[in-house]
This record gives C-alpha cells, structure tokens and sequence, in this order.
C-alpha cells in the first residue's frame, strides 16, 4: 500500500496543561451536560473526543499498513488553512494516492443522533469515499442505538473544498445529545467504529 496514503484531520482543540479547553470560545464546540462528570464539571469538549477518534483510526489504519499523516496540533486548534497546506503539501510531495479523512462530531437540538459524513459537493470520488464509509459506520451505529438516517452528505466545508485529493468530513454523533456523549467516551463503541470506517476507506481506496 506504499502508493496510498491517509491524511488525518481532528477537528478543534484540545484540553492544555493548564485544563483549558484551547478552541475559542466564540466556536463553542462544547457542551455541558450537568449530570455526567464527563470531561470535567459535566462538559464534554469535541476536541478531545475527535483527537481519541483519530489517533484510534490512525492506529488501526497503521496496522493494517497504511501509511497516515495527521495535520492537527495535538493540543492547539490548528486553523483550517494550515491543516489543508500540509495536506496537499504532503500529497504533493509524495505524489501518492491520498483520502483525506477529518474527524468532529455533531452538535444541534439535544435531540438528534448519529452518523453522518460529509464530501465536497463537486467532488464524485470523495461522495463514493463517503458513501463507502456511510454502508458500515452507519449501520454499526444503529446498532449501538444511534439511528443513523441518510448519513451521507455534500457540503464546502474548508477541508473538503482546500484539499487537492478526495476528502470526507465524519460527524461522528451528536456531543449535545446525551445517548450519543455516552457513546463517544465508550471505548468498545469507539474502536468498533474506527474498524468499520476503516473498511469503508479500504473498500474505497483498494
């Protein structure tokens, strides 16, 4: 597999060595949920979670022998101009065939769940990325009682729009929805839904 690559994104900060949350404010990106502990005094900071998504699909990804370069801060919230030039600057360079993968979650009304994966509107290959993906997260998702309806979107979102290969955009659950917040700090469910992505960007990419 030394001619595909995987380039990794994880959307928004993370929590620093003085237990701040680094995205702004203004972002939000955060939800309080006042019964749970969570990620301290009941929030539960998207950053973090999509950081362990990622590095959970990075390693699963690695072992099944590809080769994956992620283009986040592990701490800071990397703007999205700098995540997309390293990502074309990485494909570029290596001239290899490349999915650029970015992790978030999903946040709207409390009441909404599941999985959802975003491509650029314009772009055939990335919506079959998606697609591939949707067949096995989705399903995997409902499993663990997250319904997942028509999981596969087009959007422009910066990092679907900027980058010079195929690219999907995960939504993986809704961090306003309690069910699903319970989920994302669930590590079997975590790591069962990294190996099902996986095999979307397998059935893609191969």
């Amino acid at each position: 597999m030394n001619n595909k690559i995987l380039i990794i994104d994880a959307g928004h900060g993370n929590i620093n060595s003085a237990g701040q949350y680094t995205t702004p404010p203004n972002y939000g990106k955060k939800w309080q949920h006042s019964a749970k502990g969570y990620h301290g005094g009941g929030w539960f900071y998207e950053g973090l979670s999509n950081k362990q998504l990622a590095a959970e699909f990075i390693a699963q990804a690695t072992r099944a022998g590809f080769f994956c370069f992620p283009v986040f801060d592990p701490i800071e919230d990397t703007s999205l101009t700098r995540r997309t030039n390293i990502a074309n600057y990485i494909q570029s360079n290596l001239k290899a065939e490349a999915l650029f993968i970015s992790f978030h979650s999903n946040a709207f009304d409390q009441t909404w769940r599941g999985f959802q994966v975003y491509h650029h509107l314009n772009s055939q290959k990335g919506k079959s990325a998606a697609e591939a993906v949707a067949d096995f997260a989705g399903p995997y998702c409902e499993e663990w009682g997250s319904p997942s309806p028509n999981p596969v979107r087009g959007a422009s979102f910066h990092v679907l729009t900027y980058t010079q290969m195929p690219a999907i955009l995960i939504e993986a659950l809704f961090f306003d929805n309690e069910e699903d917040t319970d989920l994302l700090l669930d590590r079997e469910f975590c790591s069962g839904l990294c190996a099902e992505i996986l095999k979307g960007v397998q059935r893609f990419i191969l």
